[in-house]
């Protein structure tokens, strides 16, 4: 049965209503520093239809505009908002229908499962689409997906049962538990890496090791604990969050080790307690009753794992449902107490925003908090997740015991993963309560003590997730350069923070989208400048680092020219790459077989090592120079870049 609506009593549960009409889709934590660099690149992709001297872009603009004009006319209304939401679950369902449908019809989604939680019981779940298009099988709410990062939570929960049987602490070095883990640390003087860092990002642990994580042979995850021992942190532990993938490698072997038993059967077990008897941990994504994959609906390859206490979890949407209510039934499956509510409240609880370069931002053990949709006495927590090409997303209020989990099978769902998830949220909270959600009101934020506003703070170069940016004086004006394109920056108010416009030819306003809400400042922190950007909800992001021009060691300048991958990937192509100097800054570029290019300052430390400069997912990163069979190549994450 694809659609299962569930009762309680004999009196039908729960479901859902109302519009969010504030911002329907909250990019996820570890992605908010590329909300800048995806804003310009929507502005190119309109720009060309709108410029009014190009006949051609005129044709173009005629035809979109026409092609918009007949999409809404067969596009569906929303089911009529009903005079009362007091447990108005027919509306609810009607309205997640619709609102599913539409997006999977307008971002060709070929498949997705969505399951309600509340007050402990699975409310409703169904399945939408395809879970096979080759043999026109339906997605179903047993439909198995690959969920990637929502491992994560998982991973989490087994730390903390370990905890409460006295076999580890989550507060001592993780060393003990590891013989021989040693990664190098770029301050001496940091903490030492304890499981509570790991499991809140802050252990100062790389990213990703990028070779070997997906392939069709992959090593074992304990293999990147040998790289970890050979490569420097990012940062030293507790310096600030971080995401990363590799540090749940390393509590898998913890897990693994403190346990006395094989991380998957260790795992395999907590799942059956957890009544997710669907679910499993595994390399291989070629499991019974797994959909296929899909981008825009062309089928897709998934490839096995290495990392797989970090992302190899596959699951249903039935099952999510069951983990959702672990945490908001404080510890409790029906009648079972998997954990106790005091390990449950230290899973929820605050471990990040106490530290100056997290700017605020909330981290549980192994979750997220999703600030900015309600007012701050609605707590929503939870994690997205991702393989190659599948999607998935678990998040929940605790106190108000209502959550939603959605997975689908196809690269593109996102953006609307989170929407629709938002959506079921807010109507959740109005069927319980027949009162409007407690929506965050939007605000122009104002300039904190602490920030630098003036044009002479703001001027000079920033290495950003999108590259290296520079803000300059041009007449009275401040410019911004970035990723190929020049902002206008403008204060709203005398004194206030800067605001980023896109002008096309320098005369046409375009709206950027999410960037379009960031006051910029600078921030100083660990003597070092920093640029941020606070939305209208109050959420300030770290959007640069403030950079220096500095010797480049005769090295590294012998070392400018085109590069190839030496050692090529499964899963992303690079077309082209290399090394070069902008503004006396050393910078690595790639372009890949999508379009997609990327650029990197490099900050040498000495003729043989650098550093990739930036804050976010992946900077911090060590690219170092080694000998290949008689050939000089640099190396960064397990790759290997030979000069042409």
């Amino acid at each position: 049965m694809r659609d299962t609506l569930l009762r309680r009593g004999g009196k039908r549960r729960l479901d859902f209503a109302e519009r969010v009409s504030v911002a329907t889709t909250l990019p996820m934590p570890d992605q908010d520093q590329w909300v800048l660099k995806k804003g310009l690149d929507r502005s190119v992709n309109t720009s060309l239809l709108a410029h009014p001297a190009c006949s051609r872009g005129v044709r173009f603009a005629s035809l979109s505009l026409l092609l918009f004009l007949v999409a809404c006319a067969t596009r569906q209304p929303a089911p009529p908002r009903p005079a009362s939401m007091l447990h108005n679950y027919d509306y609810v369902i009607k309205h997640l229908e619709w609102m599913i449908t539409d997006e999977m019809a307008r971002n060709k989604i070929t498949g997705l499962s969505i399951a309600l939680v509340a007050q402990g019981d699975t409310l409703w779940q169904r399945g939408f689409g395809l879970a096979n298009k080759a043999n026109r099988e339906r997605a179903t709410p047993q439909t198995r997906f690959r969920a990637g990062s929502i491992a994560k939570p998982l991973n989490a929960i087994a730390v903390m049962r370990l905890a409460e049987q006295q076999k580890l602490d989550l507060e001592v070095p993780v060393g003990n538990y590891i013989a021989g883990f040693h990664p190098a640390s770029p301050n001496s003087d940091g903490e030492a890496i304890t499981l509570k860092l790991l499991l809140s990002h802050q252990g100062g642990m790389p990213s990703d090791l990028i070779k070997g994580m997906w392939t069709e042979n992959p090593a074992t995850f304990g293999a990147t604990l040998d790289y970890l021992n050979t490569n420097f942190l990012v940062n030293a532990p507790a310096n600030r969050f971080r995401y990363s993938n590799l540090g749940h490698n390393v509590i898998g072997a913890v897990i693994e080790n403190q346990s006395r038993t094989d991380y998957q059967q260790y795992m395999q077990a907590l799942l059956r307690q957890l009544g997710m008897n669907a679910s499993s941990f595994s390399p291989t994504p070629h499991q019974p009753k797994t959909a296929e994959a899909y981008d825009r609906g062309r089928p897709q390859m998934e490839l096995p794992l290495r990392d797989v206490p970090a992302a190899g979890l596959t699951t249903n949407a039935s099952d999510l449902a069951q983990l959702i209510k672990l945490f908001t039934s404080q510890g409790h499956i029906g009648d079972q107490t998997v954990l106790s509510r005091m390990s449950i409240s230290r899973l929820l609880d605050d471990y990040t925003s106490h530290n100056p370069l997290n700017f605020g931002r909330r981290h549980g053990l192994g979750l997220y908090y999703f600030d900015g949709l309600f007012h701050r006495s609605v707590d929503v927590l939870g994690h997205g997740g991702a393989s190659v090409n599948h999607r998935a997303l678990i998040k929940f209020a605790p106190r108000q015991k209502i959550g939603v989990a959605l997975l689908s099978n196809s690269k593109n769902s996102g953006s609307a993963l989170h929407k629709i998830g938002n959506q079921a949220l807010v109507l959740l909270l109005e069927v319980e309560s027949g009162k409007p959600a407690p929506k965050q009101q939007a605000f122009w934020p104002q300039k904190a003590p602490e920030e630098a506003v003036t044009k002479d703070a703001l001027v000079g170069h920033y290495a950003t997730p999108a590259g290296m940016a520079k803000i300059s004086h041009q007449g009275s004006q401040l410019r911004a350069q970035i990723a190929g394109k020049t902002l206008r920056l403008y204060q709203r108010v005398p004194g206030g923070l800067y605001y980023a416009q896109y002008r096309l030819f320098g005369l046409f306003p375009l709206k950027l989208g999410y960037p379009d809400t960031l006051g910029l400042a600078v921030r100083r922190v660990d003597n070092e400048e920093w640029l941020v950007g606070t939305d209208t909800r109050g959420r300030t992001t770290l959007l640069g680092q403030k950079i220096s021009p500095a010797p480049i060691p005769a090295a590294w300048r012998e070392r400018i020219g085109r590069y190839r991958l030496a050692n090529p990937l499964s899963v992303i192509k690079l077309v082209s790459g290399g090394i070069r100097i902008k503004d006396d800054f050393l910078l690595a570029y790639a372009r890949t077989d999508q379009g997609d290019r990327m650029e990197v300052v490099l900050q040498p430390l000495n003729d043989h090592r650098a550093i990739a400069m930036g804050p976010g997912r992946g900077f911090g990163g060590t690219i170092s120079a080694t000998m290949v069979g008689g050939r000089e190549m640099l190396r960064y994450s397990g790759l290997l870049f030979e000069k042409r």
